[in-house]
């Protein structure tokens, strides 16, 4: 509760949407949102064979959207990354429509312990092996998401206009941005999301 009442007093101080602003990587630390909520409840329903880490969102200056999440699934993956990519336009003042795109799971790191069942040390590594290990590490399956491809609405700048859009993806009111903080509430689907900048470490020159 004294999250929620945190985040409507820095609504009361949010400001006309900066896409500038808003561009970047954000890092997920609060919400209600029943979407993510159940993820955490398999993770804490899994017995530990399944783990949410960091949830982030990424937005650029030119309409784009990206959602992931990272996950490993002991022991026999290390890391794994769903990523669901969107459209977005302005919709309002503090508010834009989404269209999402294109669902994606990859980036898979598998564990030293599913190497080794696969393909035992101890035992000469044959082609299947070999096949096997190398398809589990490209992997990458990507899946277009119902509506993909069709024209982010463009309806009248207010609540009722935006909940009209849900056959498209959905709405987003974000209601508090600065350089460190986001916050977001889903219109379509409910739940605050609360999120910090996420830097990125610069790589060695």
């Amino acid at each position: 509760m004294a999250v929620q009442e945190a985040a409507l007093e820095l609504e009361a101080f949010g400001k006309t949407l900066d896409l500038q602003l808003l561009a970047g990587r954000w890092r997920l630390v609060y919400t209600t949102a029943s979407d993510v909520l159940v993820l955490l409840e398999a993770e804490r329903a899994s017995f530990g064979l399944l783990r949410i880490g960091d949830i982030c969102q990424s937005f650029d200056t030119y309409g784009g959207v990206e959602n992931l999440i990272y996950a490993s699934a002991p022991p026999f993956m290390s890391d794994v990354a769903l990523r669901v990519r969107a459209k977005y336009a302005v919709a309002g003042t503090r508010s834009i429509r989404l269209a999402f795109q294109e669902a994606s799971l990859g980036d898979v790191k598998i564990s030293e312990t599913l190497e080794t069942l696969i393909a035992p040390a101890v035992l000469p590594r044959i082609a299947p092996q070999m096949w096997l290990l190398q398809a589990l590490r490209e992997l990458n399956i990507t899946l277009p998401l119902p509506g993909a491809g069709r024209a982010i609405d463009a309806g009248p700048e207010d609540v009722d206009g935006l909940l009209g859009t849900v056959a498209n993806g959905g709405a987003y009111l974000l209601g508090y941005c600065d350089e460190d903080t986001l916050v977001g509430r889903a219109l379509t689907g409910g739940g605050l999301f609360i999120f910090k900048r996420d830097i990125q470490p610069q790589a060695a020159m």
